[in-house]
């Protein structure tokens, strides 16, 4: 029984540290660009509704909308709360996907796509590895991208100059442009990877296309605010909200808070598998609490010889304990391996994972022992503190 226990107590106290690890691994791994201090809101409301609506008054609330993006410009662009913001999509949580493939090949590959401006590249800091960011010579009707260091892989790119990629489908239309044929795309650059969702996702292959400005329509306005000034970005940002809404509901988000919001399942696992330890170490202590007693109890004519014998309580101590000590190894021999095993098969689908640590069975060895020791101690104590004649009459 103390066995079987022992065993679980080993298991879920591992089990619950490398939860831990694992979890602290993620939360504070670098996601490949910045995240530190942006605040995310939709400033422009959407209209839905749209009948009964004369083309007088669609036009008044069209040039009311014009009028409307055009101040949030001028006002994010004056505030020097915010050196930076722009439009786009979330970068930790993308889930529009385009079948790509090498214009020379015939296989497609799932490819992240974002469309994206100059100030969005710019405001993340993505580290370029090769080539260039968007620039000056840029414009919307060109076939160019920008593609992550995953896609170059994926592709089988050696020389980003020579590679073109082929979408499935044209990747834009516009009533501006020739929107005939679907041309492949000239790779200009490559950043490095970051992360586009929870860790446990493989980094997938990005592709960004260019387009001269963000809609507010579509995307969410980011903005970096001055590190220490949260509070006035908010207050400004709401101010700059109500101006074009009237008493809508304003509300925000900060990056950081959303990125550490994928990793809420992992932290409510963590939470689990630690109370769980912690009930199957106090169950531990109760079952060995009470076969020890029995056990003891049945040697007391035993102690009592012994000290009547010239045997001191160390010495009856360790020949006590004997027993117990080749429990908890044979019990932590077993459960190392099984834990081990267990371990491994529920993070294979992990992409990103911390390693197994050695350290992690050492401190359940150490925790699980301690508490054991001092549990039997004093059982142990208590049965040479009694009087050898006592034990002896009773007997």
């Amino acid at each position: 029984f103390l066995f079987l226990q022992y065993t679980i107590t080993f298991g879920l106290l591992v089990v619950s540290l490398f939860f831990m690890k694992q979890l602290r691994y993620m939360l504070n791994t670098d996601p490949g660009y910045n995240t530190e201090n942006v605040i995310m809101c939709n400033m422009v409301l959407q209209q839905t509704s749209w009948d009964l609506i004369s083309d007088e008054l669609l036009e008044q609330r069209w040039q009311k909308e014009k009028a409307n993006i055009k101040l949030i410009e001028q006002k994010m662009n004056e505030s020097p709360l915010f050196p930076a913001w722009t439009y786009g999509e979330t970068l930790y949580n993308n889930l529009s996907t385009m079948p790509m493939r090498r214009a020379d090949e015939d296989d497609y590959i799932e490819v992240g796509l974002f469309i994206s401006t100059p100030e969005y590249m710019n405001m993340f800091d993505f580290e370029l590895k090769e080539g260039r960011l968007w620039d000056s010579t840029d414009v919307f009707n060109q076939y160019k991208c920008i593609i992550n260091e995953s896609a170059k892989k994926q592709f089988n790119i050696q020389d980003i100059h020579s590679v073109q990629l082929q979408p499935e489908r044209r990747l834009w239309f516009s009533n501006r442009y020739d929107n005939d044929g679907n041309p492949p795309y000239e790779i200009v650059g490559v950043i490095k990877d970051f992360n586009t969702g929870h860790l446990s996702k493989a980094t997938m292959p990005i592709l960004f296309v260019f387009i001269e400005s963000g809609s507010p329509y579509n995307n969410v306005l980011m903005a970096r605010f001055i590190p220490g000034k949260q509070e006035e970005a908010v207050a400004y940002l709401q101010e700059l909200y109500k101006e074009i809404n009237g008493d809508a509901e304003f509300t925000y988000m900060l990056m950081e808070d959303e990125v550490a919001a994928l990793y809420a399942e992992d932290k409510r696992v963590s939470r689990v598998y630690t109370t769980f330890s912690l009930i199957a170490i106090f169950i531990s202590c109760l079952g060995l609490f009470a076969l020890s007693l029995f056990d003891i109890r049945q040697r007391y004519r035993e102690i009592a010889l012994r000290k009547v014998n010239g045997a001191k309580r160390r010495d009856i101590m360790r020949l006590l304990l004997k027993k117990y000590a080749y429990l908890l190894g044979a019990s932590f021999a077993v459960s190392v391996p099984v834990t081990y095993w267990v371990i491994n098969r529920y993070m294979e689908d992990f992409a990103h994972r911390t390693a197994i640590s050695w350290w992690l069975f050492a401190i359940s060895a150490i925790v699980v022992t301690a508490v054991s020791l001092l549990t039997l101690t004093w059982q142990v104590r208590r049965a040479t503190n009694i009087n050898p004649a006592s034990a002896m009459k009773v007997e």
